[in-house]
């Protein structure tokens, strides 16, 4: 038995060239005896360059930590709180009233004074086989889940709260679809 490293970085130091470019989607290779050439090797090259992928790590049933790569469409919402208190909208300068500054702006009646930003996420994961499809019920079961963005883990919490199995006959091809909440409140005064 041999064994062959057919990364695109081996074949092109073999080359003495470069076969294989950061643009290449795939390339075949195969083995030549003595002219007969044997079973060709696809290979392609799989990234995802419209996507930003994400890691999540999560506790599995068995106290270890597993790894999870949603790699396709994620999109991220925020929602807003805002606390406001309210002002008359005439101002008083010096003895006169007024209802605008002398930029003839309006007088505001309604100011916000504190606002609270959470984040949410929908991941997307690859296409998934039986066996994956049943082992992300762990991730949506599990208590100690983080999303990797940044050189960072940032703790999250799943709020997907009911999970479907599939079954490859009745379902052929899947992928795992999950919401998380960033497990951080992000306030910020402006005033």
């Amino acid at each position: 038995m041999n064994l062959f490293n057919l990364g695109s970085a081996n074949i092109n130091t073999w080359a003495a060239s470069s076969v294989i470019t950061s643009n290449t989607y795939g390339y075949n290779f195969y083995l030549d005896r003595a002219g007969t050439k044997s079973r060709t090797v696809k290979i392609r090259n799989k990234c995802y360059p419209k996507h930003q992928p994400y890691n999540i790590h999560f506790l599995n049933r068995l106290g270890g930590y597993d790894t999870m790569k949603f790699a396709l469409v994620n999109k991220r919402s925020s929602t807003f709180e805002k606390q406001t208190f309210q002002k008359p909208q005439w101002q008083s300068f010096g003895n006169v009233k007024v209802l605008a500054d002398s930029y003839n702006r309006i007088n505001e009646t309604n100011v916000a004074f504190s606002v609270n930003h959470k984040n949410r996420m929908h991941l997307v994961s690859d296409w998934v086989s039986q066996q994956d499809s049943d082992w992300m019920q762990q991730l949506i079961a599990s208590t100690s889940v983080y999303i990797e963005s940044n050189g960072g883990y940032f703790p999250v919490t799943i709020s997907t709260s009911q999970y479907d199995f599939k079954i490859v006959s009745a379902d052929k091809l899947w992928n795992v679809e999950i919401d998380i909440d960033i497990s951080r409140t992000i306030n910020s005064q402006f005033r």
